[in-house]
């Protein structure tokens, strides 16, 4: 599960370039998977369970 979240992090990261710009960025998010704070793990986790879901009812 983890190394699937860090991955959903990783390529959200790639689509949403404004987390690095000074102007509008978020420190928060604009880090590697392992230091977020769990609240945002979280977010990247239940991206994967709805992903399961979807394959396991054949959608």
């Amino acid at each position: 599960m983890e190394e699937m979240a860090s991955i959903v992090h990783e390529k959200w990261l790639e689509r949403n370039s404004w987390v690095y710009d000074k102007e509008y960025w978020n420190p928060t998010l604009a880090q590697e998977y392992s230091k977020l704070p769990e609240e945002e793990k979280e977010k990247d986790r239940v991206q994967i369970r709805q992903a399961i879901a979807k394959i396991k009812a054949g959608k």
